[in-house]
């Protein structure tokens, strides 16, 4: 029975994955249901009142009331059932967490990856993350980018690229979407995919800019994608650099150090509180910790990933491309991290798995590929136990012990194979 454990998924019958994939389901759902409602806050955390009330039919700040289709949803079934909004945002994050799951599940048994990646994707704390954030458009839209992919997969890449409209309705994101698309396959989608793609994510920026004609502007009074673009070098020193920036409309400290005058609408002076590590060491640590030794494991295997042709890696292509900047540009988006870096999920759920099934790299005994879970589940739960302090401290050590259990016991068995 050990050496089930690195033997790869491709071999398996369609009733083994099919069995594999229902148990998968049945206890990551109810594990992630409940440590997502554990951590609380699910309605009162930040921004969370925006959705609600959209979902109210009431008015909303932007950029939040551009996220339309998630209240929407909410409110459509708090009035046919009748019940709570909040109850129609619970049951309806119950929905998209399944299929969420179900489609990780669905991918990772057929990617053709050792055994052991099966407990090494369902033993993170990311799934809690997901659940506890059900009133944001997170859940919602990992959802619908588990569609898009599975068009992919299935090669229906019109009807993917029409999915794109949707999309943008809940999140304006969606435009980062479409250029990894296009990025990611633009030598082998056709011209018509390439105008659908596009028309659809205009024609929902469109949809949204009617339906929001009368929110509520930022504090700031700045265009929605101004607003968005100026929050990057904000962050970027806040969260990276540990440089305090302060402005008259967040005043983060008492006196700024240093301060300059910046006339634009409400926002007419920017200054300076001082240099601290707090935030660029959870930063890190979060980013290191999220999804366990998955990221050093992805590393170890890199390098077919920059083999893929055709339109049968389209999949591929894109969950890399999207999955890395999604997780990269985290700490430049705000403040949220464990939210933010979970952006980048394909990556690590979608494309590593379809990498290791092709590169043929496994572990030298299962007592080694043991460790490696064990490793990877203590480091992806210590969210849970070391954050905020010594977060980085233990996702540093984690990562040093994972590089060097996998420098002495990962190998690729025919070297000469790559695909």
């Amino acid at each position: 029975m050990p050496g089930f454990w690195l033997k790869s998924m491709r071999g398996w019958s369609a009733a083994r994955r099919r069995w594999a994939a229902t148990l998968f389901v049945l206890v990551v759902t109810p594990v992630a249901m409940y440590t997502g409602a554990r951590m609380g806050t699910v309605f009162v955390q930040a921004d969370t009142e925006s959705y609600l009330a959209m979902a109210r039919g009431e008015s909303a700040m932007m950029p939040f009331a551009a996220r339309q289709l998630g209240p929407l949803l909410a409110r459509t079934v708090a009035h046919a059932v009748p019940t709570p909004t909040e109850n129609a945002f619970f049951d309806l994050g119950v929905i998209y967490l399944v299929f969420f799951v179900g489609t990780v599940a669905f991918l990772l048994v057929r990617s053709g990856a050792p055994a052991w990646m099966v407990p090494s994707v369902a033993a993170m704390m990311f799934w809690g993350f997901q659940f506890n954030a059900l009133v944001m458009p997170d859940l919602l839209y990992a959802a619908l980018l588990c569609g898009f992919l599975l068009l992919l997969r299935g090669q229906q890449v019109m009807a993917a690229c029409l999915l794109l409209f949707p999309m943008m309705l809940a999140r304006e994101s969606t435009l980062l979407t479409l250029a990894c698309f296009l990025a990611a396959d633009w030598r082998d989608l056709r011209r018509r995919e390439v105008v659908a793609a596009t028309v659809s994510v205009l024609a929902g920026w469109l949809t949204v800019a009617r339906l929001t004609a009368n929110a509520l502007p930022n504090k700031e009074h700045f265009p929605p994608m101004v607003y968005l673009l100026a929050k990057v070098p904000w962050n970027f020193m806040r969260n990276l650099l540990g440089i305090g920036v302060w402005a008259n409309v967040y005043p983060t400290c008492d006196v700024p150090r240093w301060q300059m005058a910046l006339h634009l609408g409400p926002l007419q002076t920017v200054g300076i509180c001082g240099v601290s590590g707090e935030l660029p060491g959870r930063s890190f640590g979060v980013g290191m910790a999220i999804f366990g030794l998955l990221p050093v494991l992805l590393w170890m295997v890199r390098r077919p990933a920059f083999r893929t042709v055709g339109r049968a890696d389209l999949l591929l292509r894109f969950a890399l491309l999207y999955g890395a900047v999604s997780f990269l540009a985290a700490p430049l988006l705000g403040e949220v991290f464990q939210r933010l870096y979970s952006y980048g999920w394909p990556l690590f759920l979608v494309a590593l798995p379809l990498l290791l099934g092709r590169a043929g790299w496994n572990f030298t005994s299962a007592w080694a590929a043991a460790g490696f879970v064990g490793l990877h589940g203590l480091l992806a739960w210590s969210l849970v136990w070391a954050y905020p302090t010594p977060l980085f401290s233990v996702a540093a050590m984690g990562w040093v012990l994972g590089a060097l259990l996998l420098r002495a016991t990962f190998r690729r068995p025919t070297l000469g194979r790559l695909e």
